[in-house]
């Protein structure tokens, strides 16, 4: 004889199912997650509403109706790919989820103070572009140099002591006299500016193959094959 099931059977039979869908949900976005595909979603933060995508631990957010360019997105997916799978594990944006927010200077003013003319600076654990760098006045290299430069900021807030080795590294003291050469080997006469925009500066430059790194002191060249996990050649990009 077949036997009714009651209702602590059901409620029991019911609460499987979601269990099974609650894993299959997780593993879904588990094999996302490594993968590197980007999932969308709307948000709504500092009081405007922001739509947003995931791609490996970066989340990318824009005013709706003003998204980041489509090609620009694409230079975008390709440094995050180099952030997460060719840098030192420790650094790496895996290891070190990351905010981009793509905002309008109207907004971005309105939350924060900043000199006229910064169109991309770090917070803690957040990156603030503005929209100049989705725009044709801005090329796909320096994009990605700009990516790379504020991502390194982000690895500072993190590893504070990753700074400070860096900066005793390369010869950054109270005062430098101009008799130390190695010191001003570098590649902007922005690394000058302070210990973060040296380091910044350093590693941005080594992601474009066309950029010579050999006027570079042997101390940040070091820094730089110590970041990347992988010779130059490998990570290396060219932009057109």
């Amino acid at each position: 004889m077949k036997k009714e099931k009651n209702f602590g059977d059901l409620v029991c039979g019911f609460y499987s199912f979601i269990g099974v869908v609650a894993v299959v949900v997780e593993l879904c976005c588990f094999i996302l997650m490594i993968s590197g595909f980007e999932t969308e979603m709307k948000v709504k933060l500092f009081g405007i509403e922001l739509e947003s995508l995931e791609y490996h631990q970066a989340k990318l957010y824009w005013e709706r109706g003003n998204p980041m360019p489509k090609e620009r997105l694409e230079i975008f997916y390709t440094v995050m790919d180099s952030l997460s799978e060719d840098v030192t594990v420790e650094y790496s944006l895996d290891e070190n989820p990351t905010d981009f927010f793509y905002l309008t200077e109207e907004t971005i003013t309105r939350l924060y103070e900043i000199d006229p003319g910064n169109i991309a600076f770090a917070r803690g654990g957040e990156v603030f572009l503005e929209p100049i760098t989705g725009s044709e006045k801005i090329d796909d290299g320096l994009f990605a140099m700009i990516l790379v430069h504020e991502y390194v900021h982000v690895i500072q807030y993190n590893h504070e002591s990753y700074l400070n080795e860096y900066a005793k590294d390369v010869g950054w003291k109270e005062e430098i006299p101009q008799a130390e050469e190695n010191f001003y080997k570098v590649l902007s006469q922005y690394s000058l500016e302070n210990p973060h925009e040296d380091m910044s500066e350093t590693y941005m430059f080594s992601y474009l193959c066309g950029n010579n790194l050999e006027a570079l002191s042997e101390a940040r060249i070091q820094h730089v094959e110590d970041f990347w996990g992988i010779p130059r050649e490998q990570y290396c990009q060219n932009f057109h």
